[in-house]
């Protein structure tokens, strides 16, 4: 099915309105607070919500959308815009509001390189689905996530909040750049329309343990197969063996940062159980959790004299 037009629309200005309301300095730029310190779970419950270990931006048009987060909830009301920082559980809750519309909003997210906006409406009541996607890669997709961290990275005061605002101004201008570039021959042939809808998915249930390719083919309307033979010839590698990379992926940086105790980073990966976790991490990586942090924990003048070369 051909992207409906009036969607691609609606997602370029919504983008438009954010960033000239940013400009004028009429548009409040809200966010739950500083970076989150601790990896979400670490209270050995985990709870509803997902999260990201880069910030995502929301840009609320019309109705609102309320923010549940582990410190509290928050409205974002039509015309303001929420970053959400790094490794801030959260879910949401959405809705119509008289005078300010039909439930609206557009969410950009970018990481390793790869930029997702997408136009979201509400799918039933207090839930929001999305209604257009465009993904992208390439230098542009990683300035935008470089300006995004910079942006999350801030610290609170009046002079931070401008250059807050600035770098979330380049990032939505450097979105709308990209929606800007003509599609590439053939792509919208090459790919089927739900695989990036599939990605997006993903990065917001990784951390879900009910996550499968069976809850994934549910949400698309085909078989388990079908997917899995899809997404194979186009990503080439199987779904079930790619949650399990990305999770892995996860893993990693989170072991690399210090973040959190390991049943703590074993829920944050998707994996209801302790002990499940470290036998997928090692057969994954040939070593448990534990060695992988002493490791990236090891100062650097550990490594032999040899390695840095002779003059």
């Amino acid at each position: 099915m051909p992207p409906d037009p009036g969607l691609a629309d609606a997602l370029t200005q919504a983008l438009t309105r954010a960033l000239a309301g940013l400009n004028r300095g009429d548009w409040p730029l809200r966010s739950p607070g500083p970076a989150a310190g601790r990896l979400p779970g670490t209270d050995d419950r985990p709870r509803p919500g997902h999260f990201h270990l880069v910030p995502e931006l929301f840009v609320q048009v019309s109705g609102w959308t309320v923010f549940g987060f582990d410190t509290g909830t928050l409205r974002l009301s039509a015309g303001e815009l929420l970053l959400v920082p790094p490794q801030w559980r959260h879910d949401e809750r959405v809705g119509d509001e008289a005078g300010a519309g039909v439930f609206g909003n557009a969410v950009v997210y970018a990481e390793g390189g790869r930029l997702d906006s997408h136009w979201a409406r509400q799918v039933s009541p207090g839930k929001p689905g999305i209604a257009h996607l465009v993904s992208a890669s390439g230098p542009a997709a990683l300035q935008v996530e470089h300006w995004l961290q910079e942006a999350a990275r801030v610290p609170p005061g009046p002079w931070q909040e401008t250059q807050r605002r600035a770098l979330i101004a380049a990032a939505l201008a450097g979105v709308l750049a990209v929606l800007d570039q003509p599609a590439a021959p053939g792509a919208a042939l090459d790919e089927p329309p739900w695989l990036p809808r599939v990605r997006v998915w993903l990065q917001n249930r990784l951390g879900d343990p009910t996550l499968s390719v069976r809850s994934l083919a549910q949400q698309v309307g085909c078989t388990p197969d079908h997917l899995s033979s899809v997404f194979r010839q186009h990503m080439g590698e199987p779904l079930a063996a790619h949650i399990t990379r990305l999770r892995m992926q996860r893993a990693v940086r989170l072991l690399e940062q210090g973040e959190g105790a390991g049943k703590a980073i074993a829920w944050a990966c998707g994996y209801a159980s302790h002990s499940y976790f470290c036998r997928a991490f090692r057969h994954h990586h040939g070593c448990s959790p534990g060695e992988w942090a002493a490791r990236a924990a090891a100062p650097a003048s550990a490594a032999p004299s040899s390695a840095l070369g002779e003059v």
